[in-house]
């Protein structure tokens, strides 16, 4: 949480908090104009720096809505990707252009997906080229406040509060914890399985809540490895890992999560991490495919997350991709008893026909 390795880190961290709050304090006494979306709106963020969990929430958030009969679009910067300016997603696009929760989502959830660093701008093409939409998710615009969102969803990751984080680059906090504030949902992801009711009493003591705020503890659910080349053919960890080595390659932000879980049931795990949003090369798959070739046990598999199975789908890593035996581990999020009271609050903010009240002074 705290660069506490360099102490020189930690003048640049004040004057970005300082910028960071008068920023706010422009926008709150509407000095800065924020536009305000015309339709139902759902922004998804966080006010620390990656590894939050918002693709599995905006995945959990889209099935939901399309179970009820709603089909949102979904807005996003496409952090990652090689590219600029405003995108739909269409059947060429693909991680570099779009970014790789974008295109995961486009593939996995099959809904309009645009990406655009400019939102308003963004908004205002889903509009125009789909004018009968109501629901628009935004990803990550949270400390974003050129636009305006209806329902503000804010995310932390359980080890990593934000109560005990400090400004980047000394820390990770990228916004003010007082825009918290500005949330109507908070939700601290990533809670460990074993965590006790008294645990989450205490935990949840260090937020102080609005009366208009509701908290939530999201909790990670891995479903069945399946193949990259043929996802109907399976691996239900839980009952047969236990024979295999696994090779996981990870460029994730944290991928704890996905570690502490494979290690728990493989015979033996290698993990080959790298930054988040890597762009993979031949040479990095060379090695890992060298690396695989040694390992003894017959029975070995190479695992990658959701997010880093898009970003190797690229044809200059197909000679090594289609004579791997490569799985997907996919996520998925849930309450832990509580999903009816998270769903109710989102089903009832798209429900209604007034889209907008003042809940904070």
């Amino acid at each position: 949480m705290f660069n506490r390795s360099n102490i020189l880190l930690l003048p640049p961290a004040i004057i970005y908090g300082l910028f960071v709050r008068i920023k706010n304090l422009l926008y709150d006494l509407k000095l800065l104009p924020s536009y305000t979306i015309p339709v139902h709106s759902i922004c998804i963020g966080n006010l620390v720096m990656g590894g939050a969990g918002k693709t599995p929430l905006t995945e959990y958030i889209i099935t939901l809505l399309k179970e009820n009969g709603f089909q949102p679009v979904l807005l996003s910067r496409g952090y990652g990707r090689k590219t600029h300016g405003l995108y739909e997603a269409d059947e060429n696009s693909n991680s570099e252009i779009i970014g790789d929760e974008p295109y995961q989502i486009y593939k996995k959830m099959k809904i309009p997906v645009f990406v655009s660093e400019n939102r308003k701008k963004g908004v205002e093409e889903i509009l125009k080229k789909y004018p009968e939409t109501r629901i628009i998710i935004l990803d990550d615009a949270f400390q974003h406040r050129q636009v305006s969102c209806g329902l503000n969803i804010v995310l932390n990751e359980y080890k990593n509060p934000m109560h005990l984080n400090f400004y980047l680059p000394y820390g990770s906090l990228r916004d003010s914890t007082a825009s918290l504030r500005r949330a109507d949902i908070i939700v601290i992801s990533k809670t460990p399985d074993k965590t006790t009711a008294v645990d989450l009493r205490t935990y949840s003591k260090d937020i102080p809540l609005m009366a208009y705020q509701e908290l939530y503890f999201s909790y990670i659910h891995y479903r069945p490895l399946y193949h990259l080349h043929n996802p109907e053919k399976k691996i239900i960890t839980e009952k047969y890992l236990n024979v295999y080595t696994v090779v996981l390659v990870t460029g994730i932000a944290n991928p704890e999560p996905a570690v502490t879980y494979l290690k728990e049931f493989a015979a033996n795990l290698h993990h080959f991490p790298f930054p988040d949003h890597h762009h993979f090369i031949p040479k990095e798959w060379e090695d890992i495919s060298r690396f695989y070739e040694k390992i003894e046990n017959p029975n070995k598999i190479i695992v990658v997350t959701e997010k880093d199975s898009v970003r190797i789908l690229k044809d200059e890593l197909n000679v090594y991709l289609e004579k791997l035996p490569i799985f997907v581990l996919p996520i998925e999020i849930h309450f832990n008893g509580k999903d009816h009271l998270f769903n109710e609050k989102i089903l009832n903010y798209v429900r209604r026909n007034k889209l907008y009240h003042k809940k904070y002074t």
